[in-house]
């Protein structure tokens, strides 16, 4: 999500979206078998990187050793798609760039172990402000869709972090700080 781009962090692109894209690709070309052994290709390039951050004592690596095969893996998926930026096909050519540019944020969890490879917590975390949009139909002004959001994103973080919603937002209505700040 190019949304994301201007932020000065490092980022993990999801590959529970960039997988179903490849998968859509083939399901929309089915006859495009030099395509579809590509996107093979990819899958498993994903694969041996997931069997490698799952392998017991990783995370325990030096983080010289985690990025080296990082490093790796992105060269793997750079030399797998950098042909194919080319393609006749507009889509295959597309998913190829997209690979290419963004190949530095394929395998931040490799380097990274406490990352996923996925956003799907994320995406989990904005499921129920979506359907209850669409059941209530939204608001009815700017001001609105941010005091609601602003009030999900409060009470989804008084869960996350074991605190009663009501109590928490009680407290705070009577002048308390819902979280205490770190002391040095």
């Amino acid at each position: 999500y190019k949304g994301y781009d201007p932020l000065p962090c490092e980022k993990q692109r999801c590959w529970v979206h960039l997988l179903r894209h490849g998968h859509r690709l083939r399901t929309t070309y089915p006859a495009a078998t030099d395509a579809h052994a590509w996107v093979d290709g990819l899958k498993a390039i994903y694969h041996d990187a997931v069997t490698l951050h799952e392998t017991s004592g990783y995370a325990a690596l030096p983080e010289s050793a985690r990025q080296a095969h990082r490093l790796v893996f992105q060269a793997r998926v750079a030399a797998l798609a950098t042909p194919h930026r080319q393609a006749a096909r507009k889509e295959w050519a597309n998913l190829a760039t997209y690979l290419t540019a963004y190949v530095n944020e394929l395998f931040v969890f490799l380097q990274h172990p406490a990352v996923p490879s996925h956003n799907n917590a994320a995406e989990q975390a904005v499921r129920g402000p979506v359907i209850a949009r669409k059941i209530c139909g939204g608001t009815r002004s700017a001001q609105g869709s941010t005091t609601k959001m602003v009030l999900f994103s409060l009470l989804d973080t008084c869960v996350l972090r074991g605190l009663d919603p009501v109590t928490a937002i009680e407290g705070m209505l009577r002048g308390r700080p819902l979280f205490q700040a770190p002391t040095p």
